[in-house]
């Protein structure tokens, strides 16, 4: 899903981290475990814009647009 909306957004795949590989498919509750991951690698900077967008069971989803602080 994640491939899919990076493709028809045209966002670089840099611009949508992911943390897969290391918590397996845990649906929207990566949301938080990227920003962690993220906040460790001393990514985020503020001023930063997210866009987090999550999918859920049953084809619910939601998302949000933030300026990181």
């Amino acid at each position: 899903m994640l491939d899919e909306v990076v493709r028809k957004l045209k966002l670089p795949a840099e611009k949508a981290p992911r943390a897969l590989e290391n918590y397996g498919n845990t649906v929207s509750s990566t949301i938080p475990l990227v920003i962690k991951s993220l906040m460790d690698a001393d990514s985020l900077k503020s001023g930063d814009r997210l866009m987090l967008v999550g999918f859920g069971v049953g084809y619910s989803w939601a998302g949000t647009i933030l300026r990181w602080a």
